[in-house]
C-alpha cells in the first residue's frame, strides 16, 4: 500500500512539473489558462475513463478464469475489450470468443 501511495505523490508530482512548464513556456499567449485547463480536464477525464474499462476488464477477466485460460496476446484483447465496451456490445457471451475451456 505504501509502494502504491509513494507512487501515485511522484505521478502527481511529474503532472504538476509538467503543467508548470507548459504554463510558463506559454507566458504571453492569449487564452493558455482555459487551454492547460482543458488539457488538465482532458487528460484527467481519460485517465477516469481507462481505469472504468480496466476494471470492467478485470472483472470479465475473473469471470472468465472460471471458463478456461487466456489465449493469445494481451494487446489484441485489450483493444477488443475497449472496442465491446465502447461500442455497446459488451456482453458476457463474447467470453467464449476469447477464452478456452
Amino acid at each position: 500500500m505504501f509502494a502504491t501511495a509513494v507512487i501515485v505523490f511522484r505521478e502527481t508530482l511529474e503532472a504538476a512539473l509538467i503543467v508548470s512548464i507548459v504554463l510558463a513556456a506559454t507566458r504571453g499567449v492569449a487564452g493558455r489558462r482555459r487551454w492547460v485547463g482543458g488539457g488538465v480536464a482532458a487528460g484527467i477525464a481519460g485517465a477516469l475513463v481507462i481505469a472504468a474499462l480496466t476494471e470492467a476488464i478485470e472483472k470479465r477477466n475473473l469471470a472468465a478464469a472460471k471458463v478456461g485460460s487466456f489465449d493469445g496476446d494481451f494487446g489484441e484483447f485489450f483493444a477488443r475489450e475497449v472496442k465491446h465496451v465502447l461500442s455497446g456490445t459488451y456482453r458476457s457471451s463474447t467470453i467464449a470468443e476469447t477464452f478456452r475451456p
